[in-house]
């Protein structure tokens, strides 16, 4: 009878030798893309939040709550979305993460108010 180690090392022996295909290319975009559309969503808040600050004359107090806000977001999504995509499926997971994304950020960009922003980032 194999071990776990036996088993293990039998799967990497196969993840090893295996051809690139279309399939490999296709996981490496698809979560390429996320981890660019999650980073980009985190990073570009300091550069905007620069340029809103006169827009909704916010205070340190406020700018700190739209700065957060989208730090609050990515955290709770993925305990959120990890316990979704482990009982409906990884694929339902992630489009549905895209389209909240999209939503997310129209809503941001159409905000009258900073409480309003605020709603939108940690959406």
């Amino acid at each position: 009878m194999l071990s776990d180690d036996d088993n293990n090392i039998d799967i990497l022996d196969k993840l090893e030798s295996a051809h690139l295909s279309w399939q490999h290319i296709k996981v490496m975009l698809i979560s390429g893309a996320s981890f660019f559309t999650d980073a980009y969503d985190l990073f570009v808040i300091g550069v905007v939040l620069l340029m809103i600050i006169p827009i909704f004359n916010l205070d340190s107090t406020l700018a700190g709550l739209v700065a957060s806000s989208a730090l609050f977001g990515a955290v709770i999504g993925p305990i959120i979305f990890g316990y979704i995509g482990d009982k409906f499926g990884r694929v339902f997971s992630y489009w549905t993460t895209v389209l909240i994304l999209v939503i997310g950020a129209l809503g941001s960009a159409f905000s009258f108010s900073v409480l309003e922003l605020i709603a939108w980032l940690s959406y």
